[in-house]
């Protein structure tokens, strides 16, 4: 989508859709991978996550079902969940409605077939075991169309999940980043609280997410962000990110935030990225 304070948009990363194969397996090595580190796995229960240039997941949003059920039942089959906790999608949504809101409603109830984390379910009463979790970050349409410019209208994308949430009754949540001098100004925060009004969305709670700046980022992280979070916080849940995360450093495209100035370094990763690829291919 061409997000603005994207790193991989910054660094004009070249990407690919992957077919249902390479996902499945994708997502098997990572487990397997966690596996030999933590012994525990198959006692916990599994959240899958389909994030971060997620949109494909919802213009194809039959095939996101199936490789959910495939991968659920690979977890439980081979002892490496006890049940799954719930399934997560994050996105800014395709600008085609498609069919992806009965999808993910009818996913929302066969999430039944598994067994359900007990603590969760006690801690969260009421939470749907399938959530969306809808990109803002500015409610004033130019503003989003800066940091966001591949999205469809905000207002439509409104309309969208508080319908999505009316029929299903599947949980919402909204993302929000805040950035300086963009994004943070009093009408900025005003305009996010009265798109919450007027889409009858007051109660949806937003996670406001800090961010991971880097050396190609004309972007900051707000010095507003508490203030912010205060004003939000009168109106209707909020979760704050307290941290950029050890590992992946904050959210969605953040997470590549090495700037390689050593050519030779970046032909070496290159190359032994693509032996990888010709060895999976030759599998």
């Amino acid at each position: 989508m061409r997000c603005g304070f994207c790193h991989l948009t910054m660094k004009h990363a070249v990407y690919h859709p992957l077919e249902e194969e390479e996902i499945l397996a994708n997502a098997k090595e990572a487990v397997l991978a966690a596996a030999e580190r933590d012994e525990s796995l198959g006692s916990r229960y599994a959240k899958i996550c389909w994030m971060g240039m997620g949109e494909d997941a919802m213009r194809f949003s039959s095939r996101t079902v199936s490789l959910t059920h495939a991968l659920a039942e690979w977890l439980m089959e081979e002892g490496y969940a006890a049940g799954i906790d719930g399934v997560d999608l994050s996105t800014v949504l395709p600008r085609t409605k498609e069919n992806w809101s009965e999808d993910f409603i009818q996913l929302d109830r066969e999430l039944d077939w598994y067994p359900s984390n007990p603590q969760t379910l006690s801690r969260e009463a009421g939470r749907s075991r399938f959530r969306l979790f809808l990109s803002v970050h500015s409610a004033v349409q130019e503003t989003r169309e800066q940091l966001i410019p591949g999205a469809q209208p905000l207002v439509v994308s409104l309309e969208q999940v508080a319908e999505f949430r009316r029929e299903g009754g599947c949980s919402v949540i909204l993302h929000h980043l805040l950035f300086d001098g963009l994004n943070d100004s009093d009408v900025e925060i005003a305009a996010f609280a009265d798109a919450l009004k007027e889409h009858e969305l007051l109660g949806t709670e937003v996670r406001l997410l800090r961010y991971n700046s880097c050396g190609r980022s004309p972007l900051v992280e707000s010095s507003r962000f508490e203030e912010a979070a205060a004003v939000l916080s009168a109106l209707t849940p909020v979760k704050v990110q307290t941290s950029l995360g050890s590992e992946v450093r904050a959210a969605c495209g953040q997470f590549i935030v090495k700037d390689y100035d050593d050519t030779a370094e970046l032909l070496m990763i290159a190359s032994a990225s693509a032996d990888i690829m010709n060895d999976r291919k030759e599998t």
